[in-house]
């Protein structure tokens, strides 16, 4: 079900892709913007008409107690930690690349066109929808978390090695097909993060390991530039060099991401927390 909300997450940033690229021929900035701002608040109203909370009883929804009791549990249980720093490198690192800094590496590095960077990261995302999806089935269908997460992070990080070493220009498609396909690994974060603490603090489980994504993100995205701007001392266009050398500090985030698999609890895809260990897995 996690990769299943993914997989429609993604298909909202595909859309930023090339679908925007040919909006934009039509339109201006600014009709982009205020639509999006439409189909926000239609979504809010939609979501306020048909979700609900569940279980809706009075009684359990009382028991929804203070939220900040509920992040010092979640934040005390060191179990989920490892959840927060597979979040923090994994997802960090495909966002800051793919948000940011795939095109200039594409259009400034190999040369590429404005029109096929925004295709390459359209097939990044799109293989890492679908591959979300499977590598999910794979985990449920095995009963097993983690060796399917160290596969994925161990050849994520593989797939990095190769972006700094560098392939040939028509390679780069290719390329970005297998990063988006063995991405995934960061999707494991969340029901890790749920499955080693109480089910009542599920939530907060998920958002505390989220955060490490959208963390590293903030921080990579200037590091990374800030490398990339002392390393070419002053040009205005970066050269392969320069990327490598700014880009090392994502593919660093993505070794940070590997080392936090090696240490999350295996679940068996159920919650292992007991109330008899003081909220420490099984």
């Amino acid at each position: 079900m996690t990769s299943g909300v993914n997989f429609i997450g993604l298909l909202g940033a595909l859309s930023a892709t090339v679908p925007l690229a040919w909006l934009l021929a039509l339109v201006s900035w600014r009709d982009v913007f205020v639509g999006v701002g439409a189909a926000s608040l239609l979504v809010a109203a939609l979501t306020g008409w048909l979700a609900a909370d569940h279980p809706s009883t009075a009684a359990q929804n009382s028991a929804a107690r203070n939220w900040r009791a509920d992040l010092v549990a979640v934040m005390k249980n060191r179990a989920t930690w490892p959840a927060f720093w597979v979040n923090f490198g994994l997802s960090g690192s495909y966002m800051s690349f793919v948000g940011l800094w795939l095109a200039p590496l594409l259009t400034q590095g190999y040369g590429k066109s404005a029109s096929a960077a925004s295709q390459h990261a359209a097939v990044i995302i799109a293989a890492l929808a679908i591959s979300s999806v499977v590598v999910a089935r794979i985990s449920d269908r095995c009963r097993q978390r983690k060796p399917v997460l160290l596969v994925v992070a161990g050849l994520y990080l593989g797939l990095w090695a190769t972006w700094l070493i560098g392939v040939p220009a028509d390679c780069t498609f290719a390329l970005c097909v297998l990063t988006g396909t063995v991405a995934p690994g960061f999707m494991f974060a969340w029901s890790l993060a749920k499955e080693v603490n109480p089910p009542a603090h599920a939530g907060m489980a998920i958002s505390v390991a989220n955060t490490g994504g959208f963390l590293a993100a903030g921080i990579l995205q200037p590091l990374a530039g800030a490398l990339l701007d002392w390393h070419k001392a002053g040009a205005n266009v970066g050269t392969m060099a320069d990327f490598r050398f700014a880009l090392s500090a994502v593919a660093c985030f993505a070794v940070i991401g590997f080392i936090g698999a090696l240490f999350v609890h295996e679940t068996n895809c159920r919650n292992i927390w007991a109330p008899r260990n003081s909220g420490k897995p099984t």
